[in-house]
């Protein structure tokens, strides 16, 4: 998993990444939104602590996600994503007709 996340800090840029949304669905089903991190270091560190479940990586803000309940509503806004397909294809099994 950290393979990934080096990765993907080799193609953005600083200002970038900090203003990237991460998710966390801990245990239990504890769903925590709106976390940034400063860099990969911070957002490795934090993976280690709460070791969570599920990470969905979201949206790029025009401010620090983590910082969001500090603006005037309308003001915290997305700035961009990607355009990303999450098939799960044991989803479909009761409809499947091949490929099992």
């Amino acid at each position: 998993m950290f393979f990934f996340f080096e990765l993907f800090m080799r193609s953005v840029t600083k200002n970038y990444f900090a203003n990237r949304e991460f998710t966390f669905t801990l245990k239990d089903d504890v769903y925590v939104r709106y976390l940034s991190f400063a860099d990969h270091k911070e957002l490795k560190a934090e993976l280690v602590r709460k070791s969570p479940h599920k990470i969905d990586i979201g949206a790029v803000y025009n401010a620090k996600p983590k910082d969001q309940k500090t603006y005037k509503p309308g003001t915290f806004q997305p700035s961009e994503k990607e355009l990303v397909f999450d098939i799960d294809m044991t989803d479909y099994d009761e409809v499947r007709t091949c490929c099992r």
